[in-house]
């Protein structure tokens, strides 16, 4: 995480693995949420992808641990909450997080967005995306239904129509 006077930044930064979330990745997320959305200092908090993508969603062995019942995807920290007492029940999943803080959350997304990548950057405030941006949404084709609130967030952002095709197509 960086900061840039009252900008936090907080960058995905594993682009060998394309900025895939494994357990660890997502721990360091929650921590940066938890301590940018508190500190108030920070007025908005902007988060992007090292290298050549943005997220490309969870990490395939963080998907074996959920598909195995090991753990739950997304699966953060009940404690990450305590800076965001009202955050409803619903926010408090590491995808979701971003519409509990009390800030302005900008995804700056500067290439793929995939999977819970895409969550994450749909639940910021604003989407700001570079030409070589691509969202993505294989969930379909990985025999996977799409999580968290993303067809709630998806069909409200780009129309029913969009959504669909986009969650039903892969």
């Amino acid at each position: 995480m960086q900061r840039q006077g009252r900008l936090a930044i907080i960058t995905l930064n594993a682009p060998e693995r394309l900025n895939a979330i494994d357990a660890q990745m997502g721990a360091l997320l929650d921590m940066a949420f938890a301590e940018t959305g508190a500190d108030p200092q920070i007025r908005a908090i902007m988060i992007t992808g090292a290298g050549r993508s943005f997220c490309a969603g969870a990490s395939m062995d963080r998907l074996d641990e959920v598909r195995s019942d090991r753990a739950r995807l997304g699966g953060s920290d009940p404690a990450v909450f305590d800076a965001f007492d009202s955050a409803p029940e619903k926010y408090r999943t590491r995808y979701t997080i971003p519409m509990a803080i009390p800030k302005l959350v900008i995804a700056a997304v500067n290439a793929a967005c995939a999977g819970a990548g895409l969550v994450l950057a749909l639940a910021g405030d604003i989407r700001i995306a570079s030409p070589q941006a691509k969202f993505i949404a294989s969930f379909a084709r990985m025999g996977l239904i799409a999580e968290g609130p993303m067809t709630y967030l998806l069909s409200r952002i780009v129309g029913l129509g969009r959504a669909s095709d986009m969650l039903l197509c892969g």
